[in-house]
């Protein structure tokens, strides 16, 4: 007294009636998944790379706003000193700002002895000081005064690139205020 509708089949019965796939279907999908993960994967990469460019900006566009708001915290100058390539720190006065400008340990995040080097945080990514040499004074500071504002030489341009795959970021740092920009290309304008 078996019906057709009752939820126990034979065995021989669920076989005629199963749904599955056929090998050949297996195979055309797995192909498919690969031809489009052979055309997805570098641009996956090629991504990844533009992302650690436009990281390695807002790193060092927060660092310096830090440094501007760290100046109008304790109303001593405090800077930001580019090292050597790919590399700054923050700098600020002694005791009573009037002491010597000495690194600031401990302060920045992601900082090893107050320096934090960019080339080692994002992977292929390196970036250059504009070559106008009255960009940050001509000797490689900003510097903020106690209320948040820079010199009028203290213009920047610093441009972040990574040469496998051309991807640019340009961080721009307006005098007198200290504004801090972040462009595609191209320096950026108030």
């Amino acid at each position: 007294m078996t019906s057709k509708n009752s939820f126990f089949t034979s065995a021989a019965e669920g076989k005629r009636n199963s749904c599955g796939y056929s090998l050949v279907q297996l195979v055309i999908a797995a192909a498919v998944m690969v031809i489009l993960a052979s055309v997805g994967i570098p641009l996956l990469g090629n991504t990844i790379q533009t992302m650690r460019v436009s990281s390695a900006a807002r790193k060092i566009a927060t660092d310096i706003r830090l440094a501007q708001q760290r100046a109008i915290s304790t109303g001593c100058s405090t800077q930001i000193f580019f090292v050597a390539a790919n590399s700054y720190q923050l700098r600020s006065q002694g005791a009573g700002c009037t002491g010597a400008v000495v690194p600031l340990v401990g302060v920045l995040p992601d900082s090893v002895n107050g320096t934090v080097n960019i080339g080692t945080l994002y992977t292929g990514v390196s970036f250059a000081i504009a070559a106008n040499p009255d960009d940050f004074g001509g000797d490689n500071t900003l510097q903020f005064n106690s209320r948040g504002g820079t010199q009028a030489q203290d213009r920047g341009i610093l441009t972040f690139s990574n040469a496998a795959t051309g991807a640019v970021r340009v961080v721009t740092v307006l005098p007198p205020t200290g504004r801090v920009r972040i462009c595609n290309t191209g320096p950026c304008s108030d």
